[in-house]
This record gives structure tokens, sequence and C-alpha cells, in this order.
């Protein structure tokens, strides 16, 4: 793709997903993050109508359930902040699109753990991965490059145009993978920098010590 910045994927590197609304979830490869999905933080620029989003966030059972959508106000972008209630390992992203397919997203760019991409600054930002997108009204699976999606909070998802048309809309957004809980402990220690030696005696029991190299 002409003018492509940051990890790019094309290709038919990606899976589809037929059936009606509660049908079989099984060709699902990952499991579904949307248990750790901070809802009523998700945020979407340029929807028609404000907290629509939401609506397409849901369990994997109701993917195939295409009654509610987010749809594109002004053109055809739409940029989505997803914030996490942990530290995923996303591995991949399922997007149900179109209807009629002139609606469905051409392209998609992924930028991870911030909080400040918009539409003053997201074409002079790097993704962290970007890929072109499948033309169908079919819910695709997308899968992801692990290594750059490890340690996620938060994922912005930008749509920057459609096929054809001069609208963008959204039948279902699906995120698959790991989740970690956030915990902060570890970090308490490393903030010792002048230790007071009475406070850290040991007994020669306790003077084991494990090394890692990394």
């Amino acid at each position: 793709m002409p003018g492509c910045s940051g990890e790019c994927s094309f290709g038919e590197s990606h899976s589809h997903d037929h059936g009606e609304a509660g049908g079989d979830t099984s060709s699902e490869l990952y499991p579904s993050l949307f248990p750790y999905i901070h809802v009523d933080q998700v945020t979407c620029l340029n929807e028609v109508e404000v907290g629509s989003i939401k609506k397409i966030l849901k369990p994997s059972d109701r993917r195939f359930d295409r009654s509610d959508f987010v749809e594109s106000n002004d053109g055809d972008q739409l940029i989505i902040y997803v914030p996490f209630t942990g530290s995923m390992k996303v591995m991949s992203i399922s997007v149900a699109a179109g209807g009629p397919l002139d609606d469905a997203p051409s392209v998609m760019k992924l930028f991870t753990n911030r909080m400040d991409v918009d539409f003053g600054n997201v074409e002079r930002l790097i993704p962290v991965y970007e890929m072109a997108m499948a033309p169908t009204q079919d819910i695709v699976q997308y899968p992801l490059r692990i290594s750059k999606f490890t340690n996620v909070h938060s994922i912005t998802l930008y749509f920057p145009n459609s096929f054809l048309g001069e609208r963008l809309r959204l039948f279902y957004l699906g995120f698959h993978g790991v989740y970690s809980p956030l915990t902060r402990d570890p970090l308490i220690t490393l903030y010792e920098l002048h230790p007071n030696l009475a406070d850290h005696t040991t007994s020669k029991a306790d003077t084991k010590v494990d090394y890692g190299i990394f």
C-alpha cells in the first residue's frame, strides 16, 4: 500500500466468519477480551450517534447481531479508543463492516497505550501496525504480530477511509488474546536508592540469590 508507515500487513492473512446471530463461536482463533474492556471509557471520534461505538463491542456469541452499528458522521473516518482493565496480549482483531460494501473500511491503523490520538495528529503519528482490510461484509479476524501487542493497556483504531463510499459503518468489533491483571507492587522496591543496612540484615538461611540475565 503506497505511503504505508510503521508495521504493515497485506494479503489474505485473515479468517472469515459466516453465520447467523447467536451462531457457533468455534471459528474465533483466540479467547475474547470483551470481559476486560473498560466499556464506560471507550470513545469514538466522528460517530453520528455519540456512544454508539459501545453497542458494537459485545460478547462473541452476539457477533452476528447487526441490529446495532457505529457510523461516521462527516466523511468516512473513525478513531476508536478502547481501554482495558488489565495488561493484554492482543493476538487478533475481528471486524464486521459494510452494508452496503461501499461503507466497509479499506485500511486499519493501530496505536497502543496512548490517549492523545485525534484528527489533529493522527496523520503525523506512526502506527504500531497498519493493514489492508478485506472487501467483505463478513466478520473478518485479522491476526496481529504478537510482539507488538504485548502489555497493551489500551488500543486506538484509526479507519482513514472506506472502499468507495462517503461514510463508514461497523457492526462488530472484537479483540482476542490473553489477559493479565494490572499490578504496581513490584515497582515499589525500585525506588530505595540509599537503603539503610540495618533495615536489611539477614540470616545465612536467607541469603540465597537467583540471578536472571536479560
